[in-house]
């Protein structure tokens, strides 16, 4: 055992079972993730029917190290010759051509930001550039992320996308006047040429978003070789998630608040915003090498009733309605109610029937805003619609007659399809499974590319068929291997090794809610370890797809307890609601009352428990080891909240605070002194004086939302008390732990802690 009070590898770990333990780990290298994936027509065969193809983006782990490629399916084994640190944005329709964004090169610090990159156009053919722009001098890092993105036309020369505004040059005191940058801006003389506001202030985003402080729409258009700035949208906020309208003639995007002042936007739905359409007074022209700009005309698509609006999605015409006047878009929002309050919820979906004359200078009006899917307060039956728990809506999830809108979203623990009819409004599941997860990823015409898997089954990639009459997909790929079954279509390497070590490991689902993985057959020597699996958010949810980690604690001889606490997304909004204001009691007992269910199935050592958990479920951590002292052998956290108290000044999301412990508003105000006791009584800090369980903790040094002052706070006091607690710092990670070294260091060395502690004593 670890010698108290001290750090360190605790004792009786050898250096053969440091290889053994590394050996299983590293299985992960056979996981190639499906991050996403386009369907496309090859080009030989256009023309035919039934004939589609789809380039899977993937990623994949080797020597510690995180690799990305795209590969063509159901071909095997062809890997498309392109480098692998671009974004991939856009695949065309056809499969002949593919927008990638390529980042500029990395700033020094937060005074030299990253600039401009590249904006590609690759051939999927032959894998080589056809076209390519510099953005170098327009502006600075794309903003291709989740808030940002970008949009091929039909016309498959024009990219709208978004990229932080460059910013005004700035000086110091000291510094030499520059006679070549004096066209810049802040340079013009009324600001002193920008001298003395070269270490002013200027707030980011937060948590992995600190290179961006104020992003705008852009447009690249290849034919012109000109890339422009968008003029003419509202002051006062960032934008992004631009997308073409059907004709070419503007696009949709959305404005984030940057008043009173930010807050970290990164696993945020609940951020103030609203969706704007936008036409072209004029086509993007000019010379590359000059600052160009474009005016858009500005009609709102988002009304008073929206706290936020995002994520909009013109709809292509209903077949046989076409109306060349008219446009429909689709949005995400919340309203101003408690829906507003947690990081992550239920969602309604919006639609909005617009007035779009053909001549672009007559003004364009709303002809209509209705509710195309609301909020779901509760499933009105067992494994019912609990409504729409959705981020983002994919950039092409529209059937080929106008009419379905495709999306994935939870239904308790596992992941579904559902089809939203937008004439009808109605909701349905239109892929059912035993209970795997299942990801929709594209949609071209009437087929659909998805995603399958178990916590025993790896991604496997299916491409089907959508029967609108019928309301339901039928598998329409034929491969060289067979007759398309999921069997056939499952082989996407070699993962031999891997393989065999799933038909090793079981499964199910506990009380609907909770996931049980554990190894097959029976232990030599009785009873098996469990560890127990808390998730953070705290509004986010373990599903039924394959979690590497649950495996790797099933072939260490562990069984593993994935809790799915209530405030879990997948329930309702009432029970997700239920945890604001009542974080560290209610969802403490949900996850106590899970492992009492999980040791009632008579295959586990209640004696040799361990816990873990990262962010909120670090949070949970805490509080069990604090709360029941003689439950844990051994717990481990990932970033941990700590003491809430302190984290709220400290953290780039103080709102959290504020909802999670009070079920409130944050007032954008210093927190009272009743207030911050409240926070105190909330956090693990309370229960310090009767933790003795053993602790190791992990962080991110780059942690805004979660700062690693939580965790060395919480390390040092157990310390001083004499209790076996071990700190690991990993550099330039922020709140995931996401660097392939740092996150197998922390693994490996979690699962060497709990081995020292749960070993059986002679």
């Amino acid at each position: 055992m670890a010698t108290k009070g001290g750090g360190g590898m605790p004792s009786g770990i050898t250096s053969e079972l440091m290889k053994d333990v590394t050996k299983l780990w590293r299985m992960n290298e056979g996981v190639a993730s499906i991050t996403s994936g386009k369907l496309y027509v090859p080009t030989p065969l256009l023309g035919q029917k039934d004939k589609i193809n789809a380039v899977l983006f993937k990623s994949q782990r080797a020597n510690f190290k995180k690799k990305a490629f795209a590969a063509t399916f159901p071909t095997e084994g062809v890997v498309l010759p392109m480098p692998t640190d671009k974004v991939a944005s856009h695949v065309t329709p056809d499969g002949r051509a593919m927008v990638l964004l390529v980042p500029g090169e990395k700033g020094n610090g937060d005074k030299d930001k990253d600039k401009g990159g590249t904006i590609e156009l690759w051939s999927l053919t032959d894998g080589a550039i056809q076209s390519a722009l510099s953005a170098e001098k327009r502006h600075g890092p794309f903003e291709a992320g989740e808030y940002g993105g970008c949009d091929l036309d039909a016309t498959q020369t024009r990219v709208v996308y978004a990229a932080e505004v460059k910013p005004p040059t700035t000086k110091a005191f000291w510094d030499e006047d520059d006679k070549k940058d004096e066209s810049k801006p802040g340079t013009d003389g009324e600001n002193g040429n920008g001298r003395g506001a070269k270490y002013e202030y200027q707030q980011s985003w937060g948590e992995q978003q600190t290179q961006y402080t104020k992003t705008n729409i852009y447009i690249a258009d290849f034919s012109a070789e000109s890339i422009v700035e968008v003029e003419g949208l509202p002051d006062g906020k960032a934008y992004g998630q631009p997308r073409w309208l059907p004709d070419g003639s503007g696009f949709v995007c959305v404005g984030w608040d940057i008043e009173p002042f930010k807050l970290g936007r990164i696993y945020c739905m609940n951020r103030r915003c609203a969706t704007y359409l936008c036409r072209l007074q004029q086509q993007p022209k000019g010379n590359n090498d000059k600052k160009k700009t474009v005016k858009v005309d500005v009609l709102p698509l988002t009304s008073d009733d929206d706290f936020a609006g995002w994520s909009p999605l013109p709809l292509p015409p209903l077949k046989g309605a076409e109306n060349d006047d008219e446009c429909r878009v689709v949005y995400i929002s919340i309203d101003h109610s408690k829906n507003a309050l947690p990081h992550m919820g239920n969602v309604r979906l919006m639609m909005v029937n617009v007035n779009l004359p053909q001549d672009t200078s007559a003004p364009c009006s709303i002809k209509d805003r209705s509710v195309l899917v609301d909020f779901v307060n509760q499933p009105d039956k067992e494994g019912g619609f609990p409504g729409l728990y959705v981020f983002n809506l994919p950039a092409r999830c529209v059937s080929g007659d106008g009419r379905t809108i495709f999306v994935s979203s939870p239904n308790r623990c596992r992941t579904a399809v559902w089809a939203v009819d937008t004439t009808t409004k109605s909701v349905s599941e239109v892929y059912s499974t035993r209970g795997e997860s299942v990801q929709f990823l594209d949609c071209l015409g009437d087929y659909v590319l998805l995603k399958e898997s178990s916590p025993t089954c790896l991604d496997t990639p299916i491409i089907a068929r959508w029967y609108p009459s019928q309301k339901s997909f039928e598998w329409s790929l034929k491969t060289a291997e067979g007759d398309g079954s999921k069997e056939a279509l499952s082989s996407l390497g070699p993962r031999g090794r891997l393989r065999e070590a799933l038909n090793c490991v079981e499964w199910k689902v506990l009380n609907g809610r909770h996931i049980l993985v554990k190894p097959t057959g029976k232990r030599d020597d009785g009873k098996l370890p469990l560890v127990v699996n808390i998730h953070g958010g705290p509004h986010t949810v373990y599903d039924t797809s394959f979690f590497f980690t649950s495996v790797f604690w099933a072939k260490l001889g562990y069984g593993a307890l994935l809790v799915n606490y209530r405030g879990s997304v997948g329930f309702g909004q009432d029970e997700l609601l239920s945890l604001l204001g009542k974080i560290g009691t209610q969802d403490v007992k949900d996850v106590y009352d899970a492992v009492q269910t999980a040791l009632s199935e008579g295959c586990f050592d209640e004696k040799r428990l361990c816990v873990i958990g990262g962010s909120h479920g670090g949070f949970l951590t805490l509080h069990m080891i604090g709360q029941y002292p003689d439950m844990f052998r051994a717990a481990s956290t990932r970033n941990p909240v700590a003491n809430i108290a302190s984290m709220i000044s400290t953290s780039d999301i103080p709102d959290w605070c504020y909802a999670e412990v009070f079920g409130d508003k944050y007032p954008f105000a210093g927190a009272s002194g009743h207030e911050l006791m409240a926070m105190h009584r909330a956090s693990p800090i309370r229960h310090l004086s009767d933790v003795k369980t053993p602790l190791l903790t992990g962080l991110g040094l780059d942690d805004l939302r979660v700062p690693p002052s939580q965790g060395t706070e919480m390390h040092h006091y157990l310390t001083a008390k004499g209790v076996p607690s071990r700190l690991l710092c990993y550099p330039k990670n922020a709140h995931p732990i996401a660097q392939p070294e740092c996150e197998s260091d922390y693994f490996i060395n979690t699962a060497l802690w709990f081995h020292a502690h749960t070993q059986k004593q002679p």
